[in-house]
């Protein structure tokens, strides 16, 4: 079995665009699962109030 995180940047010049991000990522993992891949788990999403980085990230395992 294989393991792979896909991850999207959330941040952008002026705060944050969550909404893109979530696009980017759905983008990603539809086209992992079109290569055999599989969700693993739900969607992780990392940040701080008042941080620099914003991320969602997915994981994925393929057979």
């Amino acid at each position: 079995m294989q393991y792979q995180i896909l991850r999207v940047n959330a941040t952008k010049f002026l705060g944050t665009d969550v909404e893109q991000a979530a696009r980017d990522l759905t983008e990603q993992v539809n086209r992992a699962m079109r290569e055999g891949w599989r969700p693993q788990g739900g969607l992780a999403v990392e940040g701080f109030k008042g941080g620099a980085h914003h991320y969602l990230f997915q994981a994925m395992v393929k057979d």
